[in-house]
């Protein structure tokens, strides 16, 4: 066993992985792979498995706590789950998803020790009520992707992730503020910002952004205007399906009209030329 280097179960019926108590010294182990696994009451003690790079506990009802070596983490359809450690110290890490955990009420703050972590993906966990400012930690994400969180609340008042390139915010129909964007966030290049029904404003700091290429703010219905946008100057697509503007905002200086999507935008008093462009 002391050479073991993967341990896949998917889809057993093990409550405990091994006895509880029992301290199991695997050093060469470095995938865990325990996919479907409903009956699993609580993660086992790892401590002896230092090397740990993979762990595949979706659809598994747990607890699971820190592991330094850890590359990947996959928490998906953990219909039990209701808690993680306050803290995440997961230094190893690159990517982590937490998908359809219905019964997770909050989410963990970040340590500063979390500098490998470049995909974040929350989704379909619909009694999140707030993203942690600590998320701002995370030094080199690159891709962070909120979804279908009905629940969802309260950003960080303001974003200073400089290595961040995408961010997707979808279908999150209690946020009604997006956060100001730090002037360090230029290689920020997707912001999609779209089926946020109660999102009022977006704040002139996008300006910070000036690298973006595509905007998407499509089914904002409580948006009325968006900001001058003169010092974004990659601008390559702008998508403002089903916004509610009666008046068409301005728009940054680099983009061309046809570039422009503002299908379904019926509200608008005045139709210009451009959008009846083919």
């Amino acid at each position: 066993m002391s050479n073991l280097v993967w341990l896949i179960m998917k889809y057993g019926k093990i409550k405990h992985l091994w006895k509880t108590g029992e301290k199991v010294m695997l050093e060469n182990l470095k995938f865990i792979n325990l996919r479907g696994c409903e009956s699993l009451k609580k993660f086992p003690d790892v401590s002896g498995t230092p090397n740990i790079e993979g762990l595949d506990l979706s659809n598994c009802n747990y607890s699971v706590g820190s592991l330094k070596k850890l590359v990947k983490l996959d928490m998906t359809t953990c219909n039990n789950l209701k808690r993680l450690p306050s803290m995440l110290q997961l230094k190893s890490m690159k990517t982590l998803g937490l998908l359809r955990n219905e019964f997770l009420k909050r989410l963990p703050k970040f340590s500063p020790c979390m500098v490998s972590l470049s995909m974040l993906e929350i989704k379909y966990c619909n009694k999140i009520e707030e993203v942690p400012s600590s998320i701002n930690y995370l030094s080199n994400l690159k891709e962070l992707y909120i979804a279908s969180c009905e629940k969802l609340k309260c950003l960080p008042s303001m974003l200073e992730m400089e290595s961040l390139e995408a961010l997707i915010l979808s279908n999150c129909s209690s946020v009604k503020k997006i956060p100001d964007f730090s002037p360090c966030m230029v290689k920020l290049s997707k912001l999609v910002i779209s089926d946020c029904h109660k999102i009022e404003e977006v704040s002139s700091s996008i300006n910070h952004l000036s690298n973006l290429k595509i905007l998407d703010l499509s089914d904002s219905y409580e948006l009325q205007d968006l900001p001058y946008m003169p010092d974004i100057r990659s601008l390559e697509t702008l998508l403002l399906r089903n916004c509610h503007f009666k008046t068409i905002p301005m728009l940054p200086p680099c983009i061309d009209p046809s570039d422009v999507d503002m299908t379904g935008c019926y509200m608008l008093e005045r139709v210009p030329t451009w959008m009846n462009t083919p």
